[in-house]
């Protein structure tokens, strides 16, 4: 899961260590954006017929399976550890679990301590 970064992070860090974080990305998302790898929930105000009409336009240029099978032997190391670990896949009983937490907040803790209270100016509802 790539779920934050900075411009130390996404561009100086890896920069710095000749790493082409462009490519690293590509490499990603060609690695884990497949439809094996997701869950889709649909509604709208139309028959069924329709909304599978809607779903098969938007999402069937998404892959079953990744695009990509090429990497090293260090690569799937480091991506099996990022990898999210789902049970009774496919089912209705299906839990996921990220190691997310593995990696630390993307901000400083001391952060939380602040408490912000906001009164609208002005009411803008209709």
């Amino acid at each position: 899961n790539f779920s934050w970064g900075n411009i130390q992070s996404l561009k100086h860090t890896p920069e710095k260590n000749g790493i082409d974080m462009m490519k690293e990305l590509r490499k990603f998302y060609n690695q884990h954006y497949y439809a094996q790898n997701m869950g889709l929930v649909v509604i709208g105000g139309y028959t069924l017929d329709e909304l599978q009409k809607h779903v098969v336009k938007s999402f069937s240029d998404i892959p079953a399976m990744p695009r990509v099978d090429f990497m090293s032997e260090e690569d799937n190391q480091f991506y099996d550890t990022l990898a999210i670990q789902r049970e009774n896949a496919g089912t209705w009983d299906q839990t996921s679990h990220t190691p997310i937490k593995n990696f630390g907040m993307p901000f400083n803790t001391d952060s939380l301590v602040h408490i912000s209270r906001i009164i609208p100016v002005k009411d803008k509802h209709n």
